[in-house]
Parts: structure tokens; C-alpha cells; sequence
């Protein structure tokens, strides 16, 4: 019986994300816009006071756990590192190569990863020291958004790679010759939480989903006070779920 009814609700939320479902653009922005202030539907982002926004406040006991939900079939390869500071956060970008997840049956293609201090999203309340977000967008035009919260603790060679080369001239991308393979930060245990959300930066277009990895990264404490150096506080304040639910998939 539990197992009917949480196959209903995975079913009914995504008929209603297929009935709202629109193509998502990684827009510009049209209006300064700063973390200071975040009520941007005030300048113009009208679709930030949208009743299904991001980030938001996961619920731990109030998930519903489906059977029903795919793992992300991933495939990653190294490429030359591609960054940029963008006035908001530090980016890398995607390559022309080969990096893209199936999830669904759809194909998304890697765009980009950023970070956000302290992280965007919440599990029960309490936020991680960072948050990583790996951007995937499907031939629609779809995002779906890979998420890794990120914890004081062992030093990241992955994130040293970036960290440790952030550009001086922010909104210029500066093309290396350093590899990074996302690989080294996928763990074996492909558990998530996942939602249909909205971009957390303006424009905050709506129908983004967030698949939000259990396992989290860590990084020490130097790491993380290095990207607070450049921007400590880049992370948007929690938004109401609504009428919205929550789905879990255990490996």
C-alpha cells in the first residue's frame, strides 16, 4: 500500500512538472542584481517571486522515498578547465567534449559548475559551509542541476585545481591548461533528494530540477576561507515549498 502511494505522488508531480514544464535559458541579466538585497522580483526578475523557487529546506522526514526514481547515468571525461569570475561566484565551463548525464532516459549536457558560501539549500534546517553546482541542460533547453553540499574536512584536489586559480579580472574567462575530470568528486552512492525548483540566480526561471546528492564533499578549512576571501556571502535565503514535494531515492 505505502508503496502505491508513493508511486501516485511520483506520478503526479511529474505530470504537474510536464503541464507547467517550459525550455529554461541560462539568461543574462537585464538589471544589477546583488546577494544584499535578494527581493529581485523588485527589479524587474519578476519570475523570482514565482510560487516554486530555489533553493529550499529539505524536510529529511517528510521525504517521499520512491522506488520509481532512476539513478543518473553518468559520463564524465577530463578536459582543459575553462574559468571565469562572474561577479556572483567563481565558474568553470563546459568544454566542446563529451561530459553529460542520462537521467530519465533524457540526455543533459554538462554547462557549468559554480559554488555558493554558505550553501543555498537546507536539510532539516541547517545549512553545509558550501554548495556546488554542477548545471545540465537537456536539447529543450532544460536544466537539470547535479548538487553537492560541501563540509569542513579533508582538503579537495579537485577544488584546488580551481581555487587556487581564480582569475584577477572578473567577467573575463581565462582558458588553462589544467585538467579537471568531475569524476573525482562523483561518490559510489548516487543517493538524492530531488525537486522541481527554479534558478537561484535571476532570472529565476521555474522548472529546474534539483537532484541533491546525500554524500557531500569536503574541503578544508583553507579551501573554503579561500572562496569566502572572494565572496562570503553568495548564496540566496531559502524559499517556501508550497504545494510542492520532496522525492528520495536510496541506493
Amino acid at each position: 500500500m505505502q508503496h502505491k502511494i508513493q508511486f501516485f505522488f511520483f506520478l503526479l508531480i511529474a505530470l504537474t512538472f510536464l503541464h507547467c514544464q517550459r525550455s529554461v535559458t541560462l539568461e543574462r541579466e537585464v538589471a544589477h542584481w546583488e546577494y544584499e538585497h535578494p527581493d529581485w522580483q523588485n527589479i524587474g526578475y519578476q519570475s523570482c517571486a514565482g510560487n516554486a523557487q530555489s533553493p529550499i529546506d529539505i524536510n529529511t522526514n517528510k521525504t517521499i522515498i520512491s522506488d520509481q526514481l532512476p539513478l543518473p547515468d553518468i559520463h564524465y571525461q577530463p578536459f582543459d578547465m575553462k574559468i571565469v569570475d562572474n561577479g556572483h561566484t567563481i565558474q568553470v565551463n563546459a568544454p566542446d567534449n563529451n561530459n553529460y548525464l542520462l537521467y530519465n532516459e533524457v540526455r543533459y549536457d554538462w554547462v557549468q559548475l559554480h559554488f555558493h558560501h554558505h550553501s543555498e539549500h537546507q536539510l532539516n534546517q541547517e545549512h553545509s559551509d558550501m554548495e556546488l553546482h554542477c548545471v545540465h541542460r537537456d536539447h529543450a533547453g532544460n536544466l537539470l542541476v547535479l548538487t553537492f553540499m560541501i563540509v569542513t574536512g579533508s582538503e579537495s584536489p579537485f577544488l584546488n585545481n580551481i581555487f587556487n586559480n581564480i582569475p584577477t579580472e572578473k567577467k573575463v574567462e581565462v582558458s588553462t591548461n589544467i585538467q579537471l575530470d568531475l569524476n573525482e568528486i562523483l561518490p559510489e552512492d548516487l543517493s538524492y533528494y530531488t525537486y522541481y525548483g527554479s534558478l537561484t540566480t535571476p532570472p529565476c526561471s521555474a522548472s529546474v530540477q534539483f537532484v541533491i546528492l546525500k554524500k557531500t564533499l569536503t574541503a578544508s578549512s583553507a579551501q573554503i576561507s579561500k572562496f569566502a576571501n572572494v565572496y562570503s556571502d553568495n548564496s540566496r535565503p531559502v524559499q517556501p515549498l508550497n504545494n510542492r514535494f520532496i522525492l528520495e531515492k536510496r541506493n
